[in-house]
């Protein structure tokens, strides 16, 4: 995931979360920042990410 993402609002985030798993299809997958944190990102919203992530099952 864009790690720009995490500027967003958490809607958003959840959403793009959703959407890239969507996309890879079922089965095991790690999901991941394309380039890890950047520096000024809401720590909120990296929580956020992780809650979401945690929460997705197959």
């Amino acid at each position: 995931v864009d790690p720009g993402v995490l500027f967003g609002s958490k809607e958003f985030i959840t959403n793009r979360i959703n959407d890239t798993v969507r996309k890879t299809g079922k089965g095991k997958h790690i999901l991941n920042l394309g380039h890890g944190i950047i520096v000024g990102t809401p720590e909120e919203n990296v929580a956020h990410f992780f809650e979401v992530a945690k929460g997705i099952r197959y």
